[in-house]
């Protein structure tokens, strides 16, 4: 297939159309020259190739073009044109701009008055204009492809639909092309005046005949409906968002260094993971002394593979630990097992250490497939966003610069310059904004709303971070939040974007639904990393690390009260019989399922306490505490400096959303056997 290099290089697409472009304008700033639009072109193109460069997306653009190839039936000799209709969507997008009414409008006191004034309806608009123009050159292009009746409906169809992201980049949402994305036949003819400014060999006896096309786009997907096959339009789909992506990226760091002299080439400024970034993870994740037991496993993973995990059942501490070690291992082996494959299940018992093999499947993985530059933690709850992001950076070795949180609660992140003069700083807060626009950073923890948002979604702030996906490792945590009704579409778009993405997908659970179980119309393959997850579910040291007793659920007359007072009672007869290290003391939790239940158990036990005094602190972790507090309560309970004190923990279902903490006794409201697991 030809390269986006070589259709630079080609008559077709180069910038040379424009006849005196030096008196057209782009952008103008009262402290600089004005940019000519001639020169804004060149940029977006200048960017354009380097994101697909820089993010190695070629080859993923080429995957989604042969896809296109076959679900169209079409001859694979036409992807190079479908690629440069790719192409020449970026290239075309903005020459609407010679618009007399868009120059006056811009120019201000620039304005050259020397411009053409043509009469039309589009004020100072130039997308539609643009699009036009670029429907013209490819409906007359199209014809030297000398193609059969099915074979010109198909690539009517296509010219249409690449026409449509240069008419809404300015918009807010890519939606649906309908009735309001077409050309009157009276605009038509004032727009066709706009053609003598470009170096396009169209006779006026062709402009009529190619303007029928455009003032009847309609029959382009009438056309196509009636070609009498079934059609996958999904990789078009793919192929469409993907352009729209690039095109408004590449138009808005562009601009951005127009109007504020920033500039974005290297990996590190479109925060991909360098090499230098990879081989600190290597480095790291074998020699981090705080977590030793991963350097162990990656230096000798068969001393933990040997051993049978029928030889593991008695509980111990060293059996739950070589246990932890031995389901590490397995991610790693059967990662390499299956390097040829992209969809993965991690299900591990509560307690087998779920985020840490998440990292030894990273680690694995970036080691086998060097095109890989991005990673993303996909979480159903902000509050394991959290707490994941500081393992994930002691852990790897990743700074707080590399590293970003994308969710309701997260702040602004921001990367330091080491600049504190006036235009330094606005200059670095502009940056900031792009990069957080943009998610420019290594490794991306975000919510499972926004994830999946991005893989459907038609908005252009969300789309803008399409492209970002292409050969990166997306870990999907706690999937057994997610309603069962959206199953089949989550394993529909998880199968759909690995293939045409290179997306590496892990997905974990300790109660995993079987989603690749779900029967679908094409075949999806998902890898086990732990093909006898069971044994470890049933081993006795996960199994029955939490004894459970549901004697209270039988007393009808039980009231928060009433069970103020079991608590109290539980919590110090167990302080009292306590004969390990921590003599004495306790750490008690209590989870509701509703936040008002919560609160009014706060002020009873909180009323009975201060008569008593017997817990040194109570504390209330659910949805609306706000972060700071939140982690200032997890990180007490993990303190060993605390473990000697009397504890109470009151929480709502918030504390089943991989909440890191070791506590002594557990009440639960009775909930769904799913939840009482996550809680254990």
């Amino acid at each position: 297939m030809i390269t986006f290099k070589e259709i630079q290089k080609k008559e077709l697409s180069n910038l040379s159309f424009l006849i005196e472009d030096e008196k057209y304008y782009a952008h103008t700033s009262n402290k600089k020259q004005p940019e000519t639009l001639k020169e804004h072109l060149q940029l977006v193109e200048k960017y354009f190739l380097n994101i697909i460069e820089t993010n190695k997306l070629e080859a993923i653009i080429d995957t989604i073009i042969n896809q296109v190839i076959v679900s169209f039936k079409m001859n694979e000799q036409l992807n190079s044109y479908i690629k440069t209709l790719f192409y020449d969507a970026i290239i075309y997008h903005d020459f609407g701009k010679i618009n007399h009414s868009f120059q006056q409008k811009e120019g201000i006191d620039n304005f050259n008055k020397n411009i053409i004034k043509r009469k039309h309806k589009e004020s100072s608009n130039h997308s539609s204009i643009s699009a036009y123009l670029f429907l013209i050159h490819h409906f007359k292009q199209s014809e030297k492809l000398l193609l059969d009746e099915k074979g010109e409906a198909v690539i009517d169809f296509l010219i249409t639909c690449f026409s449509f992201p240069i008419y809404k980049h300015h918009s807010s949402y890519l939606s649906q092309i309908d009735s309001n994305f077409a050309y009157s036949q009276e605009n038509i003819e004032y727009l066709k005046d706009f053609l003598t400014e470009f170096k396009f060999d169209i006779s006026n006896e062709e402009i009529e005949d190619l303007q029928s096309l455009v003032s009847d786009m309609e029959t382009a997907f009438l056309r196509v409906r009636e070609l009498g096959f079934s059609i996958d339009f999904f990789p078009f789909f793919t192929l469409l968002k993907l352009n729209y992506s690039l095109l408004t990226a590449s138009d808005y760091y562009a601009t951005s260094e127009y109007m504020s002299d920033l500039k974005f080439s290297t990996e590190e400024d479109f925060g991909l993971l360098t090499e230098e970034i990879k081989q600190r993870i290597y480095k790291h994740f074998v020699n981090n002394k705080e977590t030793s037991y991963n350097g162990e496993l990656i230096k000798n993973p068969k001393q933990y593979l040997s051993v049978d995990i029928d030889n593991l059942k008695e509980k111990s501490p060293e059996n739950l630990n070589f246990l932890r070690q031995k389901l590490g291992a397995e991610v790693l082996t059967n990662i390499e097992k299956y390097k040829d494959e992209r969809i993965f299940y991690i299900e591990a018992p509560t307690g087998g250490g779920k985020t840490n093999m998440s990292m030894i499947a990273i680690y694995k993985m970036l080691k086998l497939h060097p095109e890989i530059n991005k990673i993303f933690y996909v979480f159903p709850f902000t509050t394991l966003i959290t707490q994941t992001a500081k393992a994930i950076k002691e852990t790897l070795g990743l700074t707080e610069q590399e590293v970003t949180q994308v969710h309701s609660k997260a702040g602004f992140q921001t990367k330091d310059t080491g600049s504190n003069e006036q235009d330094a700083k606005y200059g670095n807060e502009r940056r900031n904004q792009i990069d957080n626009l943009f998610i420019n950073y290594p490794l991306t923890l975000l919510t499972h709303i926004k994830f999946f948002d991005i893989l459907k979604s038609n908005k252009k702030d969300t789309n803008y971070i399409l492209h970002r996906l292409a050969n990166s490792i997306v870990i999907i945590d706690e999937l057994q939040a997610y309603s069962p009704e959206h199953w089949d579409k989550i394993k529909f778009y998880i199968s759909k974007y690995a293939e045409l993405f290179n997306i590496h997908f892990i997905i974990m659970s300790a109660t995993l639904p079987k989603i690749d179980k779900i029967k679908m119309v094409f075949k999806v393959d998902f890898e086990h990393l732990i093909p006898k997850a069971k044994k470890y579910l049933t081993n006795p040291n996960f199994a029955k690390r939490v004894k459970v007793k549901s004697d209270l659920l039988e007393d009808k007359e039980l009231d928060l009260s009433k069970l103020a007072e079991i608590l109290l009672e539980k919590s110090k007869k167990y302080a009292q019989n306590r004969t390990d290290e921590y003599p004495n003391s306790v750490y008690t939790i209590i989870e509701f399922i509703f936040k008002k239940s919560a609160s009014k158990f706060y002020d009873i036990i909180f009323k009975i306490n201060e008569n008593d005094d017997f817990f040194d602190e109570i504390f209330v972790l659910s949805g609306t505490i706000i972060e700071p507090r939140r982690k200032y309560i997890i990180e007490f309970l993990k303190d060993e400096q605390n473990r000697k004190k009397k504890i109470l923990l009151i929480t709502t279902q918030v504390v089943e959303a991989g909440v890191d903490i070791d506590m002594d006794l557990g009440f639960k409201n009775q909930s769904l056997i799913d939840s009482d697991e996550q809680l254990a």
